[in-house]
């Protein structure tokens, strides 16, 4: 059985009560030890993506916003305490996060 797996059995309660609250699309990221329940990002938060990703200010950014706008579980403070330990998992799971809303690297085209 796969790590996600397991961590998903031991948060089986946690997941039902976050699907209650938040719908059934969420996903469990797990990364450098790490792990949180997010949902995938709406059109209104990608926009938003794009629009900090656009900005040369704000570039940097952009990912880390988009991982505290879906990450439901742990709560602001766990999810803070998180990235206070290993700040490159916004980056991480920002990016996991843009493939869920569709972007994705390669898209397969054949001429019809």
């Amino acid at each position: 059985m796969h790590t996600t797996e397991k961590l998903a059995e031991k948060l089986e309660s946690k997941i039902a009560e976050l699907k209650v609250r938040h719908g059934v699309d969420l996903h469990l990221l797990v990364a450098a030890d790490e792990h949180c329940i997010a949902t995938s990002p709406s059109p209104a938060q990608y926009q938003q993506f794009k629009d900090y990703a656009a900005d040369d200010r704000k570039r940097t950014r952009a990912l880390e916003m988009l991982t505290r706008a879906c990450v439901v579980h742990p709560d602001p403070a766990g999810l803070e305490a998180m990235l206070g330990r290993k700040p490159g998992l916004a980056t991480s799971f920002g990016g996991k996060l843009l493939e869920l809303a569709g972007a994705v690297e390669e898209v397969e085209a054949k001429k019809l």
